[in-house]
């Protein structure tokens, strides 16, 4: 009898192992984007290999000349933001992504990339993590600065099909204007899509699936 106390506490001073590795997982996802600066416009884009590749939304570079820049801040808004500017490489106008491909990194610098999920496994319900920048600079403390990472939770609604291929994740995480090209993971950290758009006012909003990524990865970069 007197030990049952005694376990209880104990139990209570555990660490949550759940808690412990989705905050690993949600770090990993801050790190690994980063905000686009594009003309008059913010967006986000998300890196998928240290060597400097990154994915965005056709439509977020889509007003650019072929051979202008963008410029990337990677770990916006913490004491060691830093920036490098990156190069359209590859596009698919019809699912709306692009692959950017940024400047040598600085030595004293490092990237982290997100793994895309080879077998995503979607089901409706699934808890969904997305991150971005809700209107871009609009939410920043000081006026100066550059925003903080958002990160968005939901479930995934809907699985939009044609012939029987997911073309569209609907998600109801709370996505915005500047959430658009980043990314969408599961619960264990692998991109499963990356934002594209929402209905105005609807709470539907609605990601490319990772394996339209795989495919457009595919095909033959631009010689940079």
């Amino acid at each position: 009898m007197r030990l049952y106390p005694m376990i209880i506490g104990w139990l209570c001073v555990l660490p949550s192992i759940g808690s412990a590795q989705d905050r690993t997982v949600i770090q990993a996802g801050k790190e690994a984007v980063a905000l686009v600066e594009s003309t008059d416009k913010n967006a986000t884009a998300f890196c998928i290999d240290t060597t400097g590749y990154f994915v965005t939304n056709y439509h977020v570079i889509k007003d650019l000349r072929p051979d202008a820049k963008v410029k990337l801040i990677v770990r916006s808004s913490e004491l060691d933001e830093w920036s490098l500017t990156a190069k359209t490489i590859l596009v698919d106008q019809e699912n709306d992504l692009a692959i950017l491909k940024s400047d040598k990194v600085p030595g004293d610098k490092k990237l982290q990339a997100l793994e895309l999920s080879t077998n995503p496994n979607l089901y409706e319900t699934m808890n969904l993590i997305a991150f971005g920048f809700p209107f871009g600079k609009q939410l920043t403390v000081d006026k100066d600065a550059n925003p903080s990472v958002s990160v968005s939770v939901g479930k995934l609604t809907a699985m939009r099909k044609e012939k029987g291929e997911i073309q569209l994740i609907q998600l109801d995480a709370t996505l915005n204007p500047g959430n658009s090209g980043g990314p969408v993971i599961d619960e264990k950290g692998k991109v499963v899509g990356i934002v594209s758009f929402g209905v105005l006012a609807s709470g539907d909003n609605f990601a490319v699936p990772v394996e339209i990524l795989w495919a457009l990865l595919r095909q033959p970069f631009l010689d940079i």
